[in-house]
């Protein structure tokens, strides 16, 4: 198993503050964020740093190629570059 640094929880919560400053509204739950923006849901981000994954599902009034998942998705990024990261539509 590789280590992946999404498995600390130290930068589990600079993923929330780095989503927070950028003006997102996070709550966040171990492995797993609620995301919105301007009131409205955007996104779950559910982590699985043991697997080197992460899923972003986004509600289906998002579009899949919106600024907001790209900057989402560059955010963890920033934190783990190695992550694979599958952004599905949510249901």
């Amino acid at each position: 198993m590789k280590f992946n640094s999404l498995m600390l929880a130290q930068n589990r919560l600079k993923l929330l503050y780095l989503l927070r400053n950028s003006g997102f509204e996070v709550r966040m739950h171990a492995y797993e964020y609620l995301v919105a923006y301007n009131n409205k849901f955007l996104c779950l981000i559910l982590l699985f740093p043991m697997e080197n994954k992460a899923v972003i599902k986004i509600f289906r009034w998002i579009p899949n190629n919106s600024s907001l998942i790209n900057e989402v998705v560059s955010t963890i990024k920033e934190i783990e570059k190695e992550t694979e990261i599958t952004v599905l539509a949510f249901p």
